[in-house]
């Protein structure tokens, strides 16, 4: 399974997957995308010429498996995750702008894999494309080149 190769932006998702097949449970990068991610329209101009897109704090916009896929935030993995996650056994926690020492402490150390978003080669982020959300009309702008890790040691 190559991540680059078969799920182009698809990090997210790929990155989720490794952390549950750390914690022992069966699942497939397939299943989980087509089973769980919530997805939305891939950012387009609408009929007046406006860029619009979906929420990537609410869903995946466009197709993860692909060149459309843009990428999402944490609460749409947190939500793919506690539609199939045992609660008495799992709890998913949305943790930010905490230190990496804080991370490797608090969960590597205890044997608690941390998906991480940050850029891609830890390069300075920087704005990218902008468009209007297709549920609030708000103005969002996608931070480059953003990626998602995952962390289970140092």
């Amino acid at each position: 399974m190559n991540q680059k190769k078969d799920y182009i932006n698809a990090c997210e998702s790929f990155s989720t997957v490794m952390a549950l097949q750390y914690l022992g449970i069966d699942i497939t990068v397939d299943d989980f995308i087509n089973k769980y991610l919530d997805k939305g329209p891939v950012p387009y101009y609408d009929e007046n010429g406006v860029y619009r897109g979906s929420d990537p704090w609410k869903v995946f916009p466009g197709d993860p498996t692909d060149e459309t896929g843009w990428g999402c935030y944490a609460p749409v993995i947190v939500n793919a995750l506690n539609k199939f996650l045992n609660k008495d056994i799992y709890d998913v926690q949305e943790l930010y702008n905490e230190k990496i020492s804080t991370l490797c402490s608090e969960y590597i150390d205890k044997g608690v894999p941390v998906i991480l978003w940050a850029t891609i080669n830890m390069q300075a982020p920087y704005k990218g494309a902008s468009w209007k959300l297709v549920d609030s009309d708000k103005e969002f702008t996608w931070i480059r080149p953003m990626h998602c890790v995952l962390l289970v040691g140092y």
